[in-house]
Protein backbone atom coordinates (compact mmCIF):
# COMPACT_ATOMS: atom_id res chain seq x y z
CA UNK A 1 0.00 0.00 0.00
CA UNK A 2 1.36 3.39 -0.73
CA UNK A 3 0.34 6.42 0.83
CA UNK A 4 -0.91 8.98 -2.40
CA UNK A 5 0.38 12.18 -0.90
CA UNK A 6 4.04 11.42 0.03
CA UNK A 7 4.51 8.14 -1.88
CA UNK A 8 5.40 6.19 1.49
CA UNK A 9 4.53 3.16 2.28
CA UNK A 10 4.53 2.50 6.20
CA UNK A 11 1.17 3.00 7.58
CA UNK A 12 -1.28 1.60 10.83
CA UNK A 13 -4.73 1.64 11.38
CA UNK A 14 -6.32 5.25 11.47
CA UNK A 15 -9.29 6.05 14.06
CA UNK A 16 -12.26 6.27 11.46
CA UNK A 17 -14.59 3.40 11.89
CA UNK A 18 -14.73 0.85 8.76
CA UNK A 19 -17.47 1.93 6.53
CA UNK A 20 -19.80 -0.52 4.61
CA UNK A 21 -21.09 0.24 1.50
CA UNK A 22 -22.46 -1.71 -2.00
CA UNK A 23 -21.45 -4.84 0.42
CA UNK A 24 -18.22 -3.92 0.76
CA UNK A 25 -15.86 -2.91 4.47
CA UNK A 26 -13.50 0.09 3.20
CA UNK A 27 -11.39 0.90 6.13
CA UNK A 28 -9.01 3.62 6.90
CA UNK A 29 -4.60 3.49 7.51
CA UNK A 30 -2.52 6.74 8.37
CA UNK A 31 1.10 7.14 6.50
CA UNK A 32 3.40 7.40 9.48
CA UNK A 33 5.77 9.49 7.02
CA UNK A 34 3.61 12.79 6.18
CA UNK A 35 0.35 11.88 8.49
CA UNK A 36 -2.23 11.97 5.84
CA UNK A 37 -4.65 8.92 5.82
CA UNK A 38 -6.03 7.07 3.06
CA UNK A 39 -9.07 4.85 2.52
CA UNK A 40 -8.56 1.03 1.40
CA UNK A 41 -9.88 -0.64 -0.73
CA UNK A 42 -10.11 1.55 -3.41
CA UNK A 43 -13.61 2.18 -5.00
CA UNK A 44 -13.99 0.16 -8.40
CA UNK A 45 -15.57 1.37 -10.86
CA UNK A 46 -19.24 0.40 -9.61
CA UNK A 47 -18.76 1.74 -6.50
CA UNK A 48 -17.98 5.59 -8.16
CA UNK A 49 -21.10 5.07 -10.13
CA UNK A 50 -23.59 4.86 -7.73
CA UNK A 51 -21.54 7.47 -5.51
CA UNK A 52 -21.45 9.79 -8.46
CA UNK A 53 -22.82 11.49 -11.59
CA UNK A 54 -26.66 12.64 -11.18
CA UNK A 55 -27.39 10.31 -8.44
CA UNK A 56 -24.87 13.32 -6.08
CA UNK A 57 -27.40 15.87 -7.71
CA UNK A 58 -30.49 14.95 -7.52
CA UNK A 59 -31.83 18.36 -7.89
CA UNK A 60 -31.06 18.67 -11.45
CA UNK A 61 -33.22 15.89 -12.04
CA UNK A 62 -36.40 17.55 -10.57
CA UNK A 63 -35.92 20.68 -13.28
CA UNK A 64 -38.08 20.22 -16.08
CA UNK A 65 -37.74 19.98 -19.60
CA UNK A 66 -36.60 22.69 -20.66
CA UNK A 67 -35.69 24.37 -17.86
CA UNK A 68 -32.43 25.26 -16.38
CA UNK A 69 -30.74 25.83 -13.37
CA UNK A 70 -31.06 28.99 -11.89
CA UNK A 71 -27.68 30.50 -9.90
CA UNK A 72 -27.17 31.81 -6.48
CA UNK A 73 -24.11 32.79 -5.31
CA UNK A 74 -24.77 34.61 -2.17
CA UNK A 75 -23.50 31.62 -0.51
CA UNK A 76 -24.15 31.03 3.73
CA UNK A 77 -20.73 32.36 5.72
CA UNK A 78 -18.27 29.58 5.95
CA UNK A 79 -19.84 27.65 3.07
CA UNK A 80 -16.68 26.21 1.24
CA UNK A 81 -18.40 26.91 -2.81
CA UNK A 82 -18.61 30.55 -0.81
CA UNK A 83 -14.92 30.11 0.24
CA UNK A 84 -13.82 29.09 -3.45
CA UNK A 85 -15.64 32.20 -4.87
CA UNK A 86 -13.84 34.45 -2.27
CA UNK A 87 -10.76 33.29 -2.96
CA UNK A 88 -10.82 33.88 -6.54
CA UNK A 89 -11.85 37.34 -6.30
CA UNK A 90 -9.35 37.84 -3.30
CA UNK A 91 -6.56 36.60 -5.15
CA UNK A 92 -7.68 38.31 -8.67
CA UNK A 93 -7.09 35.50 -11.01
CA UNK A 94 -7.69 37.52 -13.96
CA UNK A 95 -4.28 38.58 -13.72
CA UNK A 96 -3.15 35.89 -15.30
CA UNK A 97 -5.84 35.70 -18.15
CA UNK A 98 -9.39 35.23 -19.21
CA UNK A 99 -9.47 31.30 -20.00
CA UNK A 100 -10.95 29.05 -17.64
CA UNK A 101 -11.09 25.21 -17.29
CA UNK A 102 -12.97 23.37 -13.97
CA UNK A 103 -12.17 20.27 -13.36
CA UNK A 104 -14.74 17.90 -11.83
CA UNK A 105 -17.09 21.29 -11.81
CA UNK A 106 -20.43 19.73 -10.73
CA UNK A 107 -23.47 22.36 -11.27
CA UNK A 108 -21.23 24.89 -12.43
CA UNK A 109 -21.20 27.68 -9.86
CA UNK A 110 -17.67 28.38 -10.11
CA UNK A 111 -17.75 28.87 -14.19
CA UNK A 112 -20.93 30.69 -13.78
CA UNK A 113 -18.98 33.48 -11.33
CA UNK A 114 -15.66 33.37 -13.50
CA UNK A 115 -18.08 34.42 -16.09
CA UNK A 116 -19.53 37.58 -14.45
CA UNK A 117 -15.14 38.35 -14.82
CA UNK A 118 -14.95 38.09 -18.44
CA UNK A 119 -14.00 34.42 -18.55
CA UNK A 120 -14.34 32.05 -21.33
CA UNK A 121 -15.33 28.97 -19.37
CA UNK A 122 -15.10 24.93 -19.63
CA UNK A 123 -15.73 22.51 -17.86
CA UNK A 124 -15.25 18.99 -16.99
CA UNK A 125 -17.19 16.36 -15.23
CA UNK A 126 -16.07 12.08 -14.90
CA UNK A 127 -19.50 10.66 -16.51
CA UNK A 128 -20.10 11.36 -19.88
CA UNK A 129 -23.52 11.13 -19.40
CA UNK A 130 -23.39 13.41 -16.21
CA UNK A 131 -21.60 16.14 -18.00
CA UNK A 132 -24.44 15.59 -20.94
CA UNK A 133 -26.99 16.55 -18.57
CA UNK A 134 -24.93 19.60 -16.76
CA UNK A 135 -24.74 21.16 -20.58
CA UNK A 136 -28.47 20.70 -20.90
CA UNK A 137 -29.55 22.11 -17.88
CA UNK A 138 -26.99 24.85 -17.07
CA UNK A 139 -26.42 26.04 -20.91
CA UNK A 140 -22.17 25.93 -19.53
CA UNK A 141 -19.70 24.63 -21.97
CA UNK A 142 -19.80 21.12 -19.87
CA UNK A 143 -18.56 17.81 -21.24
CA UNK A 144 -16.41 14.52 -20.18
CA UNK A 145 -13.20 14.64 -20.70
CA UNK A 146 -13.45 11.74 -23.89
CA UNK A 147 -15.56 14.55 -25.79
CA UNK A 148 -13.42 17.45 -24.87
CA UNK A 149 -10.14 15.90 -26.03
CA UNK A 150 -12.68 15.18 -29.28
CA UNK A 151 -13.94 18.35 -29.77
CA UNK A 152 -10.29 19.79 -29.06
CA UNK A 153 -7.75 17.79 -30.52
CA UNK A 154 -5.76 20.29 -30.48
CA UNK A 155 -4.92 20.20 -26.93
CA UNK A 156 -6.29 23.58 -25.83
CA UNK A 157 -4.47 25.45 -23.34
CA UNK A 158 -6.05 27.33 -20.77
CA UNK A 159 -4.85 30.76 -17.96
CA UNK A 160 -6.20 28.76 -15.35
CA UNK A 161 -6.97 25.65 -14.35
CA UNK A 162 -9.44 24.87 -11.66
CA UNK A 163 -9.77 21.59 -9.17
CA UNK A 164 -12.66 22.09 -6.51
CA UNK A 165 -13.30 20.21 -3.94
CA UNK A 166 -11.72 17.00 -6.57
CA UNK A 167 -7.86 15.55 -5.30
CA UNK A 168 -8.97 13.76 -2.35
CA UNK A 169 -11.99 12.09 -4.44
CA UNK A 170 -8.80 10.78 -6.75
CA UNK A 171 -7.35 7.14 -6.71
CA UNK A 172 -4.31 8.48 -8.25
CA UNK A 173 -4.13 12.14 -7.49
CA UNK A 174 -0.99 13.11 -9.01
CA UNK A 175 -1.07 11.04 -12.02
CA UNK A 176 -4.27 12.67 -12.10
CA UNK A 177 -2.33 16.20 -11.87
CA UNK A 178 -0.23 15.03 -14.60
CA UNK A 179 -2.84 14.50 -16.92
CA UNK A 180 -3.70 17.80 -16.75
CA UNK A 181 -0.71 19.11 -17.59
CA UNK A 182 -2.00 18.64 -21.85
CA UNK A 183 -4.09 21.52 -21.02
CA UNK A 184 -1.63 24.27 -19.27
CA UNK A 185 1.08 26.74 -20.96
CA UNK A 186 4.30 27.82 -18.76
CA UNK A 187 2.46 30.66 -17.03
CA UNK A 188 -0.78 28.31 -16.79
CA UNK A 189 -2.12 28.88 -12.99
CA UNK A 190 -3.78 26.07 -11.25
CA UNK A 191 -6.27 26.68 -8.48
CA UNK A 192 -7.41 24.15 -5.94
CA UNK A 193 -9.21 23.95 -3.28
CA UNK A 194 -10.44 21.37 -1.20
CA UNK A 195 -10.70 19.65 2.62
CA UNK A 196 -8.39 19.16 5.33
CA UNK A 197 -9.79 16.46 7.33
CA UNK A 198 -6.61 15.84 9.40
CA UNK A 199 -6.18 19.43 10.24
CA UNK A 200 -5.94 21.21 13.89
CA UNK A 201 -9.86 22.96 14.52
CA UNK A 202 -11.93 22.03 17.20
CA UNK A 203 -14.80 20.61 14.66
CA UNK A 204 -12.21 18.25 13.97
CA UNK A 205 -11.21 17.05 17.59
CA UNK A 206 -14.47 16.82 18.35
CA UNK A 207 -15.35 14.78 15.07
CA UNK A 208 -12.73 12.36 16.25
CA UNK A 209 -13.85 11.95 19.97
CA UNK A 210 -17.10 10.72 18.27
CA UNK A 211 -15.80 8.28 16.04
CA UNK A 212 -13.26 7.40 19.08
CA UNK A 213 -16.66 6.82 21.15
CA UNK A 214 -18.07 5.12 18.45
CA UNK A 215 -15.77 2.36 18.72
CA UNK A 216 -15.32 -0.49 15.87
CA UNK A 217 -19.19 0.24 14.94
CA UNK A 218 -19.00 0.64 10.77
CA UNK A 219 -20.47 4.07 8.76
CA UNK A 220 -22.58 3.17 5.94
CA UNK A 221 -21.90 6.87 3.86
CA UNK A 222 -20.73 6.61 0.25
CA UNK A 223 -17.13 6.57 0.69
CA UNK A 224 -16.14 8.89 -1.20
CA UNK A 225 -13.17 10.25 -0.06
CA UNK A 226 -9.60 8.45 -0.51
CA UNK A 227 -7.13 10.85 1.14
CA UNK A 228 -7.23 12.97 4.25
CA UNK A 229 -4.45 15.37 4.53
CA UNK A 230 -3.88 18.28 6.95
CA UNK A 231 -1.81 21.92 6.51
CA UNK A 232 1.80 20.39 6.07
CA UNK A 233 1.21 17.04 3.97
CA UNK A 234 -1.08 18.84 1.55
CA UNK A 235 1.65 21.10 1.02
CA UNK A 236 3.69 18.08 0.91
CA UNK A 237 1.68 16.95 -2.66
CA UNK A 238 1.85 19.81 -4.21
CA UNK A 239 5.68 20.14 -3.73
CA UNK A 240 6.22 16.69 -4.71
CA UNK A 241 3.60 17.44 -7.93
CA UNK A 242 5.99 19.73 -9.28
CA UNK A 243 4.17 23.52 -8.13
CA UNK A 244 5.82 26.70 -7.26
CA UNK A 245 3.26 28.03 -4.57
CA UNK A 246 1.50 31.28 -5.34
CA UNK A 247 -1.08 31.39 -2.48
CA UNK A 248 -1.69 28.64 0.41
CA UNK A 249 -4.82 29.45 3.02
CA UNK A 250 -6.58 27.58 5.56
CA UNK A 251 -10.19 28.50 6.21
CA UNK A 252 -12.75 26.78 8.36
CA UNK A 253 -16.66 25.32 7.04
CA UNK A 254 -19.27 24.91 9.10
CA UNK A 255 -19.68 21.68 7.68
CA UNK A 256 -20.25 18.56 8.37
CA UNK A 257 -21.73 20.53 11.48
CA UNK A 258 -25.44 22.26 11.28
CA UNK A 259 -24.43 25.45 9.51
CA UNK A 260 -27.67 27.27 11.04
CA UNK A 261 -29.39 27.59 14.28
CA UNK A 262 -32.72 26.02 15.10
CA UNK A 263 -34.21 26.03 18.69
CA UNK A 264 -36.60 23.18 17.83
CA UNK A 265 -33.44 21.17 17.55
CA UNK A 266 -31.07 21.45 20.53
CA UNK A 267 -28.79 19.11 19.84
CA UNK A 268 -27.68 20.36 15.87
CA UNK A 269 -27.85 23.88 17.68
CA UNK A 270 -25.33 22.49 19.88
CA UNK A 271 -23.34 21.41 16.69
CA UNK A 272 -24.06 24.74 15.45
CA UNK A 273 -22.48 26.44 18.18
CA UNK A 274 -19.44 24.32 18.86
CA UNK A 275 -18.83 24.59 14.70
CA UNK A 276 -18.94 28.76 15.14
CA UNK A 277 -16.80 28.21 18.33
CA UNK A 278 -14.08 26.29 16.36
CA UNK A 279 -13.90 28.81 13.48
CA UNK A 280 -13.24 31.44 16.12
CA UNK A 281 -10.76 29.70 17.88
CA UNK A 282 -9.09 28.66 14.07
CA UNK A 283 -8.75 32.56 13.54
CA UNK A 284 -5.47 32.72 16.37
CA UNK A 285 -3.58 30.45 13.95
CA UNK A 286 -2.98 30.76 10.07
CA UNK A 287 -2.65 27.25 9.62
CA UNK A 288 -6.18 25.97 11.68
CA UNK A 289 -9.11 24.98 9.71
CA UNK A 290 -10.92 22.26 7.73
CA UNK A 291 -10.43 23.77 4.05
CA UNK A 292 -7.54 24.91 2.12
CA UNK A 293 -7.19 27.07 -1.20
CA UNK A 294 -3.90 27.05 -3.13
CA UNK A 295 -2.84 28.27 -6.45
CA UNK A 296 0.15 27.76 -7.72
CA UNK A 297 2.51 27.02 -11.35
CA UNK A 298 4.01 23.98 -12.60
CA UNK A 299 8.12 24.05 -12.21
CA UNK A 300 9.70 24.68 -15.31
CA UNK A 301 12.33 22.00 -16.07
CA UNK A 302 15.82 23.02 -16.72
Amino acid sequence: MECLICGGNNFKPYYYPPNIFNNKTFTYHECTSCYSARISPFPNDEDMALMYGSNDHAYLLSLKDGEQLSYSLNYPKYNHQGFQLHFFKKYNYKQYGTTLLDIGCGSGFYMNYAQNFGFTCYGIEFSEDFAKLLRAKTGLDIYGFKEFSERFPGEKKFDIIHLGHVLEHSIEPKQFIESLKKYAHPETVFVVDGPLEKNKCLSRFIIKCGSLLKGNRSNTYHPQHITFTDFNSQLTFFERAGFTKLNYEVQEQMFPFPSEFKISHPFRSMLFLLARLSINISKLNSKWGNVFHYAGKLKRKS
